[in-house]
């Protein structure tokens, strides 16, 4: 099934399967907006029975580690007296059981070594999956991912309507894909949907069938740490000498040439970023941040497969200033002195650390393909269309020479700053707070 799901993506084009879904819509719309109406409806009962309750059980749905970005709510939720959270690692099964199981005891093994209350929902010895509800009996479950087949219907939202859902998207959501990021049955049935700007609740007011009405402003929690200006951030890498510049590459998935998803230049540049490295020892160190589904997607590409990919993977970790980073990224971030990229929810991510980036563009086109946000805030990075452009821009950032400072700066302040003078995770826990009270 998800095969075929797959091939009608990739033959089907994007102006079709649009007038497919407007007709399904059609056809079985009223059946979905009863449903959406009814949960809207039990979610405003939910909240006055919560109200009552000395201690509110909250789970987290976690299908990556790299799409964790409550550390900073989850901590707050600890240390108050009302809430106990958990962690509930969920499986990812579009890549099969193999692939599953290792992303599962990733996530495990990272969120457990923060000292986090973490639940695997797989047991290998019986073969089962965790009841949530049976075992744990959540109040309000957080989701990071709002996709139905990408794990278990157990873990899917439509198996909680007697529980306050909330979702944060897992990614800046910048990409021109608005029925799909704020229209699906999903962002309908949540309690509340947090999204990054007012750009972002415009797009829900427009968009969802509800009008927005469950879309709260908060600013993006992950990004919080950005703003933190007593953040220590631990040094990740591997040459620790200041003069060596720290350059990260950051590579999309999108090799497949989905007509909606089509980022992605890895193919043309994965030789190259090798070279410049090799070119520019002693000058620079890089880190090769490849988006997670990236390696998968290579073992089923044509010409690659899985030990060519491994291969690759391993020469960044035995460069002499290269390296493979795989996880999470705040420190990577943090430390660093600029990217290249083209995975699109650093569009707006690297922003809030207001240092130079450099986008290589697939196509002319790639602008387009982006929302009001993410044009506005691919207006903020450099744009390059080849190699030829791509070394320039990299040797005027190393000589200094960095034009779009002040426009950064200015654009953060306008556009990305998080609201009512607190940070994105604040005003999480404050709306958790005012309907508990």
């Amino acid at each position: 099934m998800r095969n075929l799901k797959a091939l009608y993506k990739k033959i089907i084009p994007l102006a079709v399967r649009d007038q497919v879904y407007a007709f399904r819509l059609f056809l079985g719309g009223n059946k979905e907006l009863k449903l959406i109406k009814s949960q809207q409806e039990q979610n405003r009962l939910l909240e006055e029975k919560i109200a009552g309750k000395a201690k509110i059980k909250v789970a987290f749905f976690v299908v990556f580690s790299a799409v964790w970005k409550f550390d900073e709510l989850y901590k707050l939720l600890v240390a108050s007296e009302r809430f106990e959270p958990v962690i509930f690692i969920c499986p990812y099964l579009i890549y099969g059981q193999e692939k599953m199981l290792e992303e599962m005891n990733i996530a495990s093994k990272k969120l457990q070594e923060k000292g986090y209350h973490v639940v695997n929902t797989y047991n290998a010895k019986n073969d089962s999956w965790l009841d949530i509800k049976q075992e744990f009996k959540p109040d309000i479950v957080f989701f990071t991912n709002p996709y139905r087949y990408v794990t278990k219907d157990d873990y899917y939202i439509t198996n909680f309507s007697d529980v306050l859902t909330c979702y944060v998207p897992y990614s800046c959501a910048v990409c021109s894909l608005q029925k799909s990021q704020y229209d699906q049955l999903f962002h309908n049935l949540l309690w509340r949907f947090f999204v990054e700007t007012p750009i972002n609740l415009e797009f829900s007011k427009t968009f969802s069938r509800i009008k927005g009405i469950n879309t709260r402003v908060s600013g993006y929690p992950s990004l919080d740490v950005f703003l933190n200006k007593n953040y220590q951030p631990t040094d990740v890498w591997k040459i620790k000498d200041a003069q060596v510049k720290r350059v990260i590459w950051a590579p999309h998935h999108t090799i497949d040439n989905r007509e909606e998803l089509d980022f992605s230049t890895f193919l043309f540049y994965h030789e190259f970023m090798l070279k410049i490295a090799t070119e520019l020892e002693g000058k620079i160190q890089l880190a090769f941040k490849p988006h997670p589904i990236l390696k998968a997607k290579l073992y089923d590409l044509e010409g690659w497969g899985k030990e060519r990919t491994d291969n690759y993977y391993t020469m960044w970790e035995e460069l002499p200033n290269g390296q493979l980073e795989l996880g999470e990224y705040t420190d990577l971030f943090y430390t660093s002195d600029f990217m290249v990229f083209d995975s699109i929810s650093f569009i707006m991510e690297y922003l809030y650390l207001q240092k130079p980036g450099i986008f290589t563009l697939k196509s002319p086109h790639v602008p387009k393909k982006l929302n009001k946000l993410g044009e506005l805030c691919l207006g903020n990075y450099y744009k390059v269309n080849n190699k030829e452009e791509l070394r320039a821009s990299i040797l005027q950032l190393l000589a200094g020479e960095d034009p779009l400072f002040q426009t950064r700066k200015t654009f953060f302040k306008e556009y990305l700053n998080p609201p009512n003078n607190g940070t994105a995770t604040e005003n999480i826990f404050h709306e958790l707070i005012k309907t508990v009270k």
